[in-house]
């Protein structure tokens, strides 16, 4: 996944909670490292983060 995606994933946490963003995308896909998440599957989570359909 490259940093782009996931500084956007972790914008969508707010103050100190900007790490929840990035557990959240851990959580989602049952992973413990980024680099087990293709940038494919940060792609999707990022869009369903953007719809609020996953909330943080």
């Amino acid at each position: 996944m490259t940093s782009t995606t996931l500084e956007k994933i972790k914008s969508y946490g707010h103050g100190e909670y900007k790490q929840d963003a990035l557990e959240a995308l851990l959580d989602y896909y049952g992973k413990t490292s980024f680099m087990n998440i293709s940038e494919e599957q940060a792609l999707v989570f990022l869009q369903k983060l953007e719809s609020g359909e996953i909330k943080i």
